[in-house]
């Protein structure tokens, strides 16, 4: 249920995004200035989404407010990331393109060094 809860906040988010911003389309660029304007706006983090032809990688291993958190709080942290940030943050991507997918490559939660989120947009 809080999958469905944050992916469609993170949607509506993104909507927002793409009409305050005037963001054009539905390509990886478009995508990539509303993720890059959630890190920055929202999860206040520098915009690291890059773009590589159809793809959007977002790759961090500094400051992360949720990780932050979850360490303070001795939270669940992968129930959060899994239930709640992920969904959130590929709702942004899917407000700009209903059709983006979101892929996890990397994450500290798993020992990694660094978080790296993957939206690929269809050709």
């Amino acid at each position: 249920m809080s999958k469905n809860y944050y992916s469609q906040a993170g949607k509506v988010l993104g909507e927002n995004l793409k009409r305050s911003m005037n963001i054009e389309g539905s390509d990886a660029n478009a995508i990539a200035a509303a993720l890059n304007a959630f890190l920055m706006r929202v999860a206040g983090m520098p915009g690291t989404a890059k773009v590589e032809r159809n793809k959007v990688i977002c790759e961090n291993e500094e400051f992360c407010p949720v990780m932050e958190a979850v360490k303070m709080l001795n939270a669940p942290w992968e129930k959060i990331c899994v239930n709640c940030s992920w969904p959130m943050f590929e709702g942004v991507a899917l407000g700009i393109n209903p059709d983006a997918k979101m892929e996890v490559e990397q994450s500290r939660m798993w020992s990694d060094k660094s978080c790296k989120h993957v939206v690929t947009v269809p050709k």
